[in-house]
């Protein structure tokens, strides 16, 4: 049995949060690029002169400007404003900040604290995640719930490796998160090439739609 508590605060609810909503990083990665696609796309034809003819201004900039709002409005309501709501909701319910004391063995895990004590089988739990600071273990049925252990809750790192290596002989999905990319130098090189030539390419497409309309 492995047995760690700890208290948890509000910038553990928002680093666990983001953690769960980053956990499908792709998805964000290409939610990104694809908003600001179409943010130089919009500004392109503004700057292009083009926008006289109704059809043009509507498919060169009227659309690409709203779904470039809407996806950005999405990006910074997912990523920031929610957590931030989270936090403020944790300032106010003692419930949210009260030390709570885990017990996990092979069979189960059990969480108290002074207001309530459960018991989960393993079976509750279809995956976790792993960030630097946190572990989230994912429900099945509700998948949009989840718990959340920050590893400074372990005595040692012999603890937190035994509660991980737990997690992965119940065979749990371990979605990695990109909040621990720092551990993969390879990943982070990809990315970043990915992310310059993509820049690259929108600034010369930017750059020539500008030189153009001046000439």
């Amino acid at each position: 049995m492995i047995s760690f508590g700890f208290t948890p605060t509000k910038n553990d609810y928002i680093k666990s949060f983001r953690a769960y909503y980053l956990s499908n990083w792709q998805f964000w990665v290409f939610l990104v690029l694809v908003t600001i696609l179409l943010g130089i796309v919009a500004i392109s034809a503004l700057l292009s002169g083009e926008l006289r003819d109704g059809y043009n201004l509507a498919l060169s900039f009227i659309i690409p400007l709203i779904v470039f709002i809407i996806l950005g409005s999405f990006l910074l309501s997912t990523l920031i404003i929610n957590p931030l709501k989270i936090a403020n909701k944790v300032e106010k319910d003692e419930r949210l900040r009260s030390p709570i004391q885990y017990e996990v063995s092979t069979e189960q895990i059990l969480f108290k604290n002074q207001f309530t004590e459960t018991k989960t089988d393993w079976g509750s739990f279809q995956k976790f995640i792993e960030t630097e600071d946190v572990f989230l273990l994912v429900y099945s049925v509700n998948k949009a719930m989840f718990q959340f252990v920050p590893k400074r809750a372990f005595a040692s790192s012999d603890d937190e490796q035994a509660f991980k290596q737990l997690l992965i002989s119940k065979n749990l999905k371990n979605k990695n998160s990109p909040l621990n990319i720092k551990k993969k130098p390879l990943l982070i090189i990809i990315i970043i090439a990915l992310l310059c030539c993509f820049i690259y390419l929108c600034a010369a497409s930017f750059l020539y739609t500008y030189f153009r309309s001046i000439q």
